[in-house]
């Protein structure tokens, strides 16, 4: 490919890129936040190694993802609040309430390929 080619092409493929990851932060994790606060259930859905949406009290597209590293049990035996280890690996303690799992399990395949949470969280 030549310089002149590339040069119009790289700034459309970043533009497409751009748009795809600020709709899957709008409109996907949105719908999924929404989806667990709707559901109201007392089931434990989240598990170590799920890849979760971390609230926080910024607009729903800037909260930030982390992976589960450990679960936390309460006197009563549920879950009450996880370890999670974020994208600059640091890990932190957060209540359960504060956690939205994404459909993201590493070690799952998508599309063939494994599913590695580096790959995710390096947004």
């Amino acid at each position: 490919m030549s310089v002149r080619k590339h040069r119009v092409i790289w700034p459309w493929k970043t533009h497409i890129i751009h748009q795809f990851w600020g709709r899957w932060k709008e409109e996907y994790l949105t719908a999924l936040r929404e989806k667990h606060q709707a559901s109201k259930s007392n089931s434990q859905t989240i598990r170590v190694g799920d890849v979760v949406q971390v609230h926080d009290e910024t607009p729903r597209y800037n909260w930030k993802l982390a992976v589960v590293t450990e679960l936390h049990t309460g006197g009563d035996g549920m879950v009450r609040a996880a370890a999670i280890r974020s994208s600059n690996r640091r890990i932190t303690n957060r209540p359960i309430c504060k956690l939205y799992p994404l459909k993201v399990n590493e070690g799952e395949t998508l599309f063939g390929r494994e599913i590695v949470v580096a790959d995710v969280m390096t947004s």
